[in-house]
């Protein structure tokens, strides 16, 4: 089957990726030609004979802690040959395509501090991917997915390495000749002020937006006590209240009682009829 591919992952380094990655590439290759889990080969099958064999390109996801990660014992995982790493070196031995793909910052790992059998791998070419624009890294991964499965890499390799020589000739270039209309005493902005000036811009209006951010959320908090404090402040004043009608209260019934008692009340009445010869 032309076209199948592996992904190589770590779960607890990079799942979230590879799944991200998997569902991308499904949509462009198929889910049948994606292999990812073991959980997807079928039972009494070899993953490294069945699948790694069977795939054309292999995409060697690369965290920031591959390189070094131990196991419970605490050797290194590279070193392990139960490590998922065995699956790349399958692909190397059987000359198939492996693309690194480093995400979170990852960097290619040098070849001196890869065992043996991974050294090729420091050779191949990587495509890095960050989660803030994920959508187009992705993107840049399927196109050299696509390039490797027909089998044109190398040359694509070798086609950039001349445009970036033809780049690196035409600054060389522009820069002397800024510098000859500089001491011509010719005034000229370098090639890269406007890109300078346009980054400058564009970090001002991040901070500016992050700093209406702050304030609007500083606001929000001051807003928020305020209204605290004026919900305690007006239960403070309805229980006050409430204290000074009940003694009110209080107060007149112990007013009217004296008053009776004054006047001779029920309770006198009853003395003096007590008090009379009979």
């Amino acid at each position: 089957m032309a076209g199948n591919i592996f992904i190589n992952y770590r779960r607890e380094e990079s799942g979230d990726v590879a799944g991200r990655l998997y569902d991308a590439l499904a949509q462009r290759f198929g889910h049948n030609k994606i292999f990812m889990d073991v959980d997807n080969i079928p039972a009494g099958s070899d993953p490294l004979e069945s699948q790694v064999a069977a795939c054309d390109a292999m995409l060697a996801i690369i965290g920031p802690s591959w390189l070094n990660a131990k196991d419970e014992t605490g050797r290194r995982r590279l070193d392990n040959p139960d490590d998922f790493a065995i699956e790349i070196e399958a692909a190397l031995a059987r000359k198939i395509s492996v693309i690194p793909v480093l995400v979170d910052g990852a960097r290619m790992p040098p070849m001196r501090w890869l065992p043996d059998p991974l050294k090729p791998l420091a050779r191949c070419q990587a495509v890095e991917v960050h989660q803030r624009h994920f959508d187009q890294d992705a993107e840049a991964v399927i196109q050299t997915v696509r390039e490797a499965l027909n089998g044109d890499s190398v040359v694509r390799r070798s086609r950039r390495g001349t445009a970036a020589a033809s780049v690196v000739a035409g600054a060389g270039l522009l820069l002397v000749g800024w510098v000859g209309l500089f001491w011509m005493q010719i005034s000229v902005w370098p090639p890269w002020a406007d890109t300078r000036a346009a980054n400058d811009t564009k970090l001002q209006a991040e901070a500016e937006a992050q700093r209406r951010s702050e304030q609007a959320e500083q606001q929000r908090l001051t807003t928020r006590k305020a209204e605290r404090e004026l919900q305690a402040r007006a239960a403070a004043e309805a229980e006050a209240k409430r204290k000074n009608e009940e003694a009110e209260q209080q107060r007149l019934v112990a007013l009217r009682s004296e008053e009776e008692r004054k006047r001779g009340g029920p309770g006198a009445s009853t003395l003096r009829c007590a008090d009379r010869p009979r």
